[in-house]
């Protein structure tokens, strides 16, 4: 079986023939959100993973990586890496799925609680 060559991860701000893409992307997002927010319903785990292949399908040297998070995914090689950024060690390749679910969860209840609070104090006043 030939040797996979994956592109080393760079640490490095986005090169400037990216940036409409990204603006764009983002601005696709924040649209997302406010009409999202209009409904009433709540941002998941799905949307973070959207959100990222929008914002960097243009951008990343390998396209899966955009919408993807490091993990140890036989269909996705190059993202099998562990990576630091500034000299600082994130976290082990085969557990970024797990946080990435555990802050979403935590997202979702920080969401949850800080509606619960605004509607009693809109009802207190």
């Amino acid at each position: 079986m030939p040797q996979l060559s994956c592109p080393e991860w760079k640490n490095e701000e986005e090169p400037f023939d990216k940036l409409d893409s990204l603006v764009r992307a983002a601005a696709a997002i924040y649209d997302f959100i406010l009409r999202h927010n209009q409904k009433k319903n709540l941002l998941n785990h799905g949307h973070l993973k959207t959100w990222h292949a929008k914002l960097f399908k243009d951008v990343v040297p390998v396209p899966y990586y955009a919408g993807n998070y490091r993990s140890a995914d036989p269909r996705h090689p190059c993202l099998n890496v562990d990576n630091e950024v500034a000299g600082v060690p994130g976290a082990p390749f085969q557990d970024v799925p797990r946080r990435m679910a555990q802050l979403s969860e935590r997202l979702e209840s920080l969401t949850v609680d800080t509606d619960k609070q605004a509607r009693r104090t809109l009802n207190c006043d």
